[in-house]
């Protein structure tokens, strides 16, 4: 039998739980990173903030992440914005088609793709920018479990 809970949650789209998972992944390693610039971290780090758009800000304003990586993590959010908050939401291959070009465009890109911009090629391009700001900024993954 068919049901809201079946149809969206136990039988979801993956990439709702790639997309949302490699966000809290990049927000463990953005309050990592910026948490070891600032003096007193507390003061603006905590359990309840600053939401990934204001992280992302501030940790582009200090100079902890460069402009072109800013841009990737302002795709990354809008795409976790809208697996979120809209059910059996698809990335279009517009949607798709924006994550990848803010790839392209980065000063030096990691990943550069001219497969045709499909929710396959977002999983893989996804699971790239994880393991490269890993290897770049180290595993956060502490970071998860306590806010600083």
């Amino acid at each position: 039998m068919s049901s809201n809970f079946t149809d969206n949650v136990l039988h979801s789209n993956p990439m709702l739980g790639l997309v949302v998972g490699v966000h809290l992944l990049a927000e463990a390693q953005l309050r990592s990173v910026l948490s070891a610039s600032l003096e007193k971290p507390g003061a603006l780090l905590s359990g309840q903030g600053p939401s990934f758009s204001i992280l992302v800000n501030v940790c582009e304003a200090v100079g902890s992440i460069e402009s072109d990586l800013a841009r990737v993590l302002r795709a990354l959010n809008s795409l976790r914005n809208k697996y979120a908050h809209r059910l059996s939401f698809e990335a279009s291959k517009e949607n798709v088609a924006v994550f990848l070009q803010a790839l392209r465009d980065m000063k030096t890109p990691f990943f550069v793709s001219d497969v045709g911009p499909t929710e396959r090629e977002l999983a893989i391009a996804i699971a790239a920018l994880s393991g490269w700001l890993e290897k770049r900024y180290g595993n956060a993954g502490s970071g998860l479990a306590s806010c600083v």
